[in-house]
């Protein structure tokens, strides 16, 4: 489902509630979590691309033009921006 299929599900749900209900504060929250599905913490872009950062990973590319971080202190690699996030909100998060 493409954010524009669930953009359009969001508005036919809520369309006839408003309408009845005005339920505004409910519409809102769930319309908070639509925009927020698939971003990152602001926090974790400053980190991500800081000089901390660099201090322990190194960047890199695979075969295939894909790029790739390794984790300096283990040689472990991660492979995708979940990875990275996940590493941060495990560790670095303060």
């Amino acid at each position: 489902m493409t954010t524009s299929d669930k953009l359009r599900e969001f508005c036919e749900n809520w369309r006839s509630d408003l309408i009845k209900h005005g339920g505004i504060p409910e519409m809102l929250s769930d319309l908070t979590a639509l925009i927020s599905e698939g971003y990152y913490p602001k926090e974790f872009t400053r980190w991500f691309r800081s000089e901390k950062f660099y201090d322990i990973f190194e960047e890199s590319t695979d075969g295939e033009d894909n790029t790739q971080w390794e984790y300096l202190p283990s040689g472990q690699i991660l492979n995708t921006t979940d990875e990275l996030f996940n590493y941060w909100k495990e560790n670095e998060q303060c």
